[in-house]
């Protein structure tokens, strides 16, 4: 097989949590890739700003998708593509978020901020490693995400209330609510066309309910066996999970390092 392109998924595909940890040997097998000409890029629900808190010096990734497809940014953090909610929402959101009948983060490019927590969104913090996030209000910024915490009926119905978008579990506590065209296979196709690069040229690799569609639409979809039975339907490969460095296994199953 021909590759020019592969993207990870962090939390629970490259990350193991709750320890925070990155294997040395999965980032060499990616550093290895990236010798081979490959361009190697992560495809993430995080922002930015949780990004460089996560350590991730060693690997030499060239792009970031970042928020579920919404915002992509070349490794000097630079935006090269966006889809962010319309200003039609703005409004929408900004009453969903006063109202505080869930907890609800929203996501700017640099600014992440809640309108209140629980223990719900301290629970779900802790298992993906990343520090509560501050108490704000919202001035009318641009919005790429809104993040929403509870049981499934009550994020459900919080969704619905959002018009032209849709819900994205990435944790049985919460989803990422994004436009309704958004996704991460939204986002590796505007980065594929940027990059001339042919989609059947492609590998990606997650874990998470809102890796199914990066799996479904590259090349080759490679799900952990940490994930769901879900997950592991919409990939064409299962491999071991992140604490075996699956990645490492399904790179030398395919031969490519």
């Amino acid at each position: 097989m021909k590759l020019d392109a592969a993207f990870f998924d962090l939390d629970g595909t490259i990350i193991i949590h709750p320890e925070k940890i990155i294997l040395d040997s999965t980032v060499e097998s990616i550093r290895k890739l990236k010798e081979k000409g490959v361009k190697i890029i992560c495809s993430t629900g995080r922002g930015i700003t949780e990004i460089r808190r996560l350590e991730l010096e060693n690997i030499p990734f060239d792009y970031f998708i970042t928020l579920n497809g919404q915002l992509i940014l070349d490794k000097y953090e630079k935006t090269i593509w966006e889809n962010p909610f319309p200003d039609r929402h703005k409004e929408i959101i900004k009453n969903i978020f006063e109202k505080k009948n869930l907890p609800v983060m929203l996501v700017e490019k640099e600014r992440m901020y809640i309108n209140y927590i629980d223990d719900i969104v301290k629970t779900v913090h802790y298992n993906i490693s990343t520090p509560l996030p501050e108490i704000g209000e919202y001035d009318g910024a641009t919005l790429y995400q809104v993040i929403a915490y509870g049981e499934k009926e009550d994020v459900d119905a919080l969704a619905a209330l959002v018009p032209d978008s849709k819900a994205v579990y990435w944790t049985s506590l919460g989803i990422d609510l994004i436009p309704s065209n958004g996704g991460k296979e939204t986002g590796i196709k505007a980065l594929l066309d940027i990059l001339s690069i042919d989609r059947k040229n492609t590998i990606s690799f997650g874990d998470g309910d809102n890796d199914r569609s990066m799996l479904e639409y590259t090349q080759i979809g490679v799900a952990m066996a940490n994930a769901s039975d879900e997950v592991k339907k919409s990939a064409d490969y299962v491999t071991l999970s992140c604490k075996e460095d699956g990645i490492t296994a399904a790179l030398r199953h395919f031969q490519l390092i």
